[in-house]
């Protein structure tokens, strides 16, 4: 894959999550994005390539870290191969600044290869992460940054239990 194109698709992708986000939660999100880069798993699998073992090694190493738009790039596009997939979604938000999480495969792929190939910018796929206290089809807005809230979140899931068995 270009390099141009992948930092388009990135940049897209991420765009399109916080749009879909804006409607679902109660924070003001910034337009200001960085990521975070997150390998589906962390096992080194026999079935990865010596290069997709190599590239999983430097991205454990860099789990909690945030980063720019071109620093993705350089991590995620290497000899014109991509992760085949990578799942895209807002996870935290602040006025200043909006963090995307890219969930990716291990393995990466050329452009034929690539999932999601119908959607409007391959291997990115666009998801809304909804805390687990809320119905999918309650369509009740919440805090964005719900995972990071972490007693908040613990005594709504207990209140949604307590409720689901009365």
């Amino acid at each position: 894959m270009d390099k141009q194109i992948f930092e388009n698709r990135l940049k897209e992708a991420g765009e399109s999550a916080v749009s879909l986000a804006r409607d679902s939660v109660i924070n003001e999100l910034s337009d200001n994005l960085i990521f975070k880069i997150l390998p589906n798993n962390l096992d080194l699998s026999e079935h990865l390539t010596n290069f997709e073992k190599r590239n999983l090694i430097e991205r454990k190493k860099e789990i909690n870290r945030t980063f720019t738009t071109k620093e993705v790039v350089d991590r995620l596009l290497i000899d014109n191969k991509v992760p085949v997939w990578i799942n895209c979604s807002l996870i935290k938000s602040s006025i200043k600044v909006s963090t995307v999480e890219l969930l990716i495969s291990r393995r990466f792929r050329d452009d034929k290869e690539l999932y999601h190939q119908e959607d409007r910018f391959p291997p990115f796929k666009v998801a809304l992460q909804i805390p687990p206290y809320l119905s999918i089809a309650s369509g009740q807005k919440f805090d964005i940054n719900w995972k990071f809230r972490r007693l908040q979140t613990a005594y709504k899931i207990w209140k949604s239990r307590k409720k689901i068995k009365t």
